[in-house]
């Protein structure tokens, strides 16, 4: 089955972005309308999230939202012939100096986001490091549909970055330490933890959030700078990340600093176009 699914996304990747773009909007009515994918949860965490807009405005921000996760989900196969040339056009970085430095200077940093714009994309930014040695590390969990997995990951993985699931972690860092391997660690951190790993709560998009503090906890542990990617799109197939430092000394900080203002950036970055979040999982399953 994989081996039938990685050929046939494998040749359709070869279209022009253009192209893509059509098959989402051809989608976008069996998707919204006909299929109607997780609509009851979007709709939820929408009129949650915004208390104060209207059933016409949340309606719009529904439909704005279907339609960049269709775009998104086109890009994600297309950045598998991305050429490193492509890649700089289109997807553009300011800051990764300075978080490529850290890592060299601190054996290792970490760079928080969330599925917020196009975060799939974020694979390929080891592109822009200066030192060869400097090696990225994108964190994952394991999908639990095995083809879409393996598909995945080797996208995620075609420019180079290594893909670590989040169990392997310790022992990956454990590892670059001892090699002296500069690594910049890529962490999303917008998930809902599991009841037992409920740790920090925080008011986040107008409702009690539990936050994942995993990031935090290994800065702390390995005095790693932590890093904020505050993604923005310019327009369709065209992307900017701005790296923002939370800290370059994470053990100095109060237990959950680091976490609270991760998660101030990020709703920040979310508010600036909230279409451009991923709504359609289910955040807020629990009750503080």
């Amino acid at each position: 089955m994989y081996k039938v699914l990685h050929a046939f996304i494998w040749l359709l990747a070869w279209l022009p972005l253009w192209v893509h773009y059509l098959f989402a909007d051809l989608l976008f009515p069996i998707v919204y309308l006909v299929v109607r994918y997780r609509r009851k949860v979007v709709r939820k965490n929408l009129q949650h999230a915004f208390p104060d807009k209207s059933l016409s405005e949340i309606r719009r921000l529904e439909r704005q939202f279907y339609r960049y996760l269709l775009d998104s989900f086109v890009e994600t196969f297309y950045a598998m012939h991305m050429s490193d040339a492509e890649i700089k056009r289109r997807f553009t970085c300011t800051g990764i100096a300075d978080v490529e430095n850290a890592a060299l200077q601190h054996g290792g940093s970490i760079v928080m986001l969330g599925h917020c714009v196009n975060w799939e994309w974020m694979a390929t930014f080891g592109i822009y490091f200066q030192d060869k040695r400097t090696r990225l590390f994108t964190i994952y969990k394991a999908l639990r549909n095995k083809s879409m997995d393996k598909l995945l990951f080797q996208i995620r993985g075609h420019k180079g970055n290594i893909n670590v699931e989040r169990k392997h972690l310790l022992r990956v860092i454990t590892n670059n330490r001892k090699t002296g391997t500069p690594a910049v660690y890529g962490m999303i951190s917008d998930q809902t933890p599991t009841g037992g790993n409920i740790h920090y709560w925080t008011n986040f998009l107008s409702q009690d959030t539990p936050m994942f503090t995993g990031a935090e906890t290994l800065a702390r542990k390995y005095g790693m700078p932590v890093f904020y990617a505050h993604l923005t799109r310019r327009k369709r197939g065209y992307y900017h990340c701005t790296f923002m430092p939370i800290t370059e000394q994470p053990e100095q900080l109060p237990p959950f600093c680091i976490t609270e203002k991760y998660a101030r950036l990020l709703e920040s970055n979310i508010l600036e176009n909230p279409a451009y979040w991923l709504w359609s999982h289910k955040r807020w399953k629990y009750k503080r």
